[in-house]
Formats: structure tokens, C-alpha cells, sequence
């Protein structure tokens, strides 16, 4: 890892699926510590760029992480780099929520694939900070979505890797998990440093976390910046191509998009 170069450096990213060009030239960098909300409509492209950072497809261009191409990182060195959390897990095995969080933790055992003499603690403190100590005995299958979700995060927490990269993870939650999840987001990213990337279909709840966002369409990076830079009624409309909407002002002062209902 080279330390003075960003978490993340995307140069002329391209993705196709056959004839159809998914990702075009995208070009984006991440600072260390950065809290960065990826936004757009349905087919902009957001979860295939995810991919690409990640290295789980193809592509085009180059991605760096700490200053080293992706494709020639190895498993266990991309997963002290990164932790991935997908918009939705299938727990194939009915796993405990003890075991599933010392999984997260190969990629610091020794070559053996021996556990790191830290794992039981360190998953015990990542529980205590996602508030589900009191699942650590429960079947993984027998939680309620919202609780799946806080176990899922507190597993790609206790990887302890450098940047935390996350596909929609509150799409199946209610406000309250919601609002839990992003909040322990926000405290490790302002305490911690972590550097977080993440894609979300509500603007409005990336805006109020998000220290910079980016805004996708069409498979290219449309803009990106500050919430209230990008967050304008003139980008919403040039992205969305929506007409009934205003863009207000939370009561933190961050940029909230109101839709106007059509029917009176």
C-alpha cells in the first residue's frame, strides 16, 4: 500500500454486457477517509462500478486501491484492502452469528488459515457497536431482516479492512435500522477514518451521510461533489427527468429532494 496515494483511483472505466456498453469511461478518485454516496437511476451503472472496484468483473481501464491495480491484488490482500457488503445475503447454512463474524476474519489468520489471536475480541467490539451483542447466540436464519442486515455489517466491519464498499444496504430496512446503520457508519467514518463507499437508490438519506456525492447516468459519472453541489434541481431533472419536485434544505442544512404527488 502506498500511503499517500488515495483509497481509490478509477481512470476511463468501461464495462459492456455484448453490444451494450454498461460503464463508459468512468473516471473518479476516492481520498482516504472519504464518506461517498453513489447515486442514480435504475440502470446508471452504480452496482457494475462497485464490481469493477472490487474486482468481481471485467473491465476496462484502470482501478487502483492504495495505490495498487486491482488485478493484481491477491484475495487476501484485497480483503485487507476492501469488506463488501452486497444488497442482499442468502444464508445457505444456518450459521450462528458468532461463527458468521469470526469468518470475516481469515484474511488476518496466518498462512495456515489459522484464526488471528484478536478475532474473538474484535468481533465481540464490532456486535457491541452495531448493538446486536444479544444475537451472538441466535441461528443467522431465525433474525428479522433488519437484524440480518446490522449482523452482516458488523461481520464486514470486523474484516478491519482499510475501505468498507456497500450495494444498497438499507434497501430492505426500516427507518429505524436505516437510521441505526448509517449513524455507525457515520461515527467509525468521522472517528475511524474508514473510508466508505457506498451505492443508494434514496438521495435524500445519501445526502444527509455523504461527504461528497457521486451522481451517475447512463453508465457515465454526470457529476460529482459536495451534496449541495450536485444535488441541484438542474441535476435531478438532466438525471431523473422528473418535473414534480423541489429541492428543499434539511434541518442539518443538507439537500433534501421533495416530489410533488401529480394527483389532487
Amino acid at each position: 500500500m502506498i500511503m499517500n496515494r488515495p483509497a481509490m483511483e478509477l481512470f476511463d472505466v468501461r464495462r459492456s454486457f455484448g453490444a451494450k456498453e454498461v460503464l463508459r469511461g468512468v473516471t473518479l478518485e476516492v481520498p482516504r477517509g472519504e464518506f461517498l454516496g453513489i447515486i442514480g437511476p435504475n440502470g446508471a451503472g452504480k452496482t457494475t462500478l462497485i464490481k469493477c472496484v472490487l474486482g468481481l468483473c471485467d473491465y476496462e481501464g484502470e482501478i487502483n486501491i492504495g495505490g495498487e491495480s486491482v488485478r493484481g491484488l491477491s484475495r487476501r490482500k484485497m480483503a485487507r484492502r476492501t469488506a463488501y457488503l452486497p444488497s442482499e445475503i442468502n444464508a445457505i447454512y444456518d450459521y450462528t452469528v458468532t461463527e458468521i463474524l469470526r469468518m470475516s476474519r481469515y484474511s488476518l489468520g496466518n498462512f495456515w488459515g489459522d484464526a488471528d489471536v484478536h478475532g474473538d475480541a474484535a468481533c465481540r467490539e464490532y456486535a457491541r457497536l452495531a448493538a446486536i451483542e444479544h444475537l451472538l447466540d441466535r441461528k443467522i436464519n431465525s433474525l428479522s431482516s433488519g437484524e440480518k442486515q446490522m449482523v452482516y455489517l458488523a461481520q464486514a466491519l470486523a474484516q478491519e479492512s482499510e475501505a468498507l464498499v456497500l450495494d444498497e444496504p438499507t434497501s430492505h430496512l426500516d427507518l429505524n435500522h436505516a437510521s441505526m446503520f448509517f449513524d455507525l457508519l457515520a461515527r467509525l467514518n468521522r472517528e475511524r477514518g474508514l473510508t466508505i463507499m457506498f451505492v443508494n437508490h434514496d438521495i435524500n438519506l445519501s445526502a444527509q451521510y455523504a461527504s461528497r456525492i457521486a451522481l451517475m447516468k447512463d453508465g457515465i459519472l454526470f457529476c460529482a461533489g459536495i451534496p449541495d453541489d450536485v444535488i441541484t434541481e438542474k441535476n435531478i431533472r438532466a438525471v431523473y427527468g422528473i418535473e414534480n419536485f423541489s429541492v428543499l434544505q434539511s434541518a442539518e442544512g443538507r439537500p433534501l429532494v421533495y416530489i410533488r404527488s401529480k394527483i389532487r
